[in-house]
């Protein structure tokens, strides 16, 4: 090892007590120690856990196939351009259909989950689960650890450290994570039609090409507000996988603030003026600018969503009054009534889920553009 041009990089450093070591930060933000003498544990251990990604119970074969594969891993990490790595989500508020284990979704799949999946740590409560009756009559069990896995990967570096204690880290990958999810979460909205519906984290595990124990974050069952789940149809799987390759296709690079603001408003507010606050910032990331942006915005939202010129009067005029309850509200200029926010709360949500589909099914171009002024600008302009 000592004599490797690159795992030498890994333990620059010699102490008597230690032994060979070094400081290794990943670019999923985490920074940790590492020991030349535990190395062929570290891998060992990592082809294990590499292994049963694939089966619940490797055979040494299986492990051994896996070793040349993690250090090939680690070469690439620690290289130029890094490497790709595994991660694994947990998701509850969802079941697929009967007779689907899986959905590709572009920028990853998602499947039933099996009790191999989950983190030791929850396999105490993998079986506990919550019953709910659907509008239909059907009587059915949602797990809190999650009835599905999301599997995506994650975009990798290795990068060795001068001392133990490292600068802030780089999230820039572990945002891909983020990305993701914000889409697979807005595909789900598309695909129900705005209906209620929310889809919750319960826990992660990321697959580490050099760490003998799994890196993984859960939240246990008291701290879990269960969603009342929803059985999607097979039509709603289906389009719920269109929408995701959709999404992951088209999304481009300058509209994720109004993809998150929109998945907060509609699955996670509960507060109504939250939600109008988040589904505003979402149209104007995707038509404002600087200055004055109200008649900017609601034009060319109006342009988009309507279908002649009597209805972009009438959505602009209503898109007009939510704006300025919006600034009120945030201003503190006038009190409403729970109602009036709510009604014009889910209002702003639907104008916001509304304008993402058209553009992101419709009008792909206006999404290579990058300053939302000169995409409000051009829509107006060019129709």
């Amino acid at each position: 090892m000592i004599e490797h041009k690159l795992f030498s990089k890994l333990y620059p450093r010699h102490l008597p007590q230690l032994g060979r070591h070094g400081y290794l930060e990943a670019s999923d933000g985490s920074s940790r120690s590492v020991q030349l003498s535990g190395f062929v544990d570290e891998v060992v251990g990592s082809a294990w856990n590499w292994a049963r990604l694939r089966q619940e119970n490797p055979t040494y074969d299986d492990v051994a196939a896996e070793i040349p594969k993690i250090l090939d891993t680690i070469r690439k990490a620690m290289g130029p351009t890094g490497v790709s790595i595994p991660i694994r989500i947990g998701l509850t508020g969802v079941l697929l259909p009967d007779g689907t284990d899986e959905l590709d979704l572009g920028c990853g799949k998602v499947r039933r989950a099996t009790c191999r999946d989950y983190p030791e740590a929850v396999m105490e409560w993998a079986d506990r689960t919550a019953a709910f009756t659907a509008e239909n009559g059907e009587l059915f069990h949602a797990r809190y650890a999650g009835d599905l896995v999301l599997e995506i990967d994650l975009p990798y570096k290795l990068t060795p450290l001068e001392n133990e204690s490292p600068g802030p880290p780089d999230l820039k990958n572990l945002r891909v994570v983020e990305r993701v999810w914000d889409g697979v979460t807005l595909a789900l909205l598309f695909a129900v039609e705005q209906s209620h519906i929310q889809l919750l984290q319960t826990w992660s595990i990321t697959y580490h090409p050099l760490q003998q124990h799994l890196s993984y974050s859960y939240l246990p069952p008291e701290r879990v507000a269960m969603p009342v789940p929803r059985r999607l149809s097979m039509n709603e799987a289906v389009a719920w996988q269109n929408w995701a390759r959709l999404i992951h296709k088209n999304r481009g690079k300058y509209i994720d603030i109004a993809i998150r603001r929109v998945v907060r408003a509609a699955s996670e507010r509960n507060e109504p003026e939250d939600m109008l606050i988040d589904a505003v910032v979402a149209w104007e990331n995707l038509f404002g600018g600087k200055g004055e942006s109200t008649l900017r915005v609601t034009y060319a939202m109006a342009w988009l969503l309507a279908v002649d010129l009597k209805e972009r009067e009438t959505f602009q005029s209503e898109m007009g009054r939510i704006y300025s309850m919006r600034s009120d509200m945030v201003h503190g200029a006038k009190r409403f009534t729970t109602w009036d926010q709510q009604q014009m709360s889910t209002r702003a949500t639907e104008f916001a889920i509304n304008a993402l589909q058209k553009l992101l099914e419709v009008r792909p171009d206006l999404l290579a553009v990058r300053d939302s002024a000169a995409r409000g600008k051009t829509l107006i302009l060019g129709g």
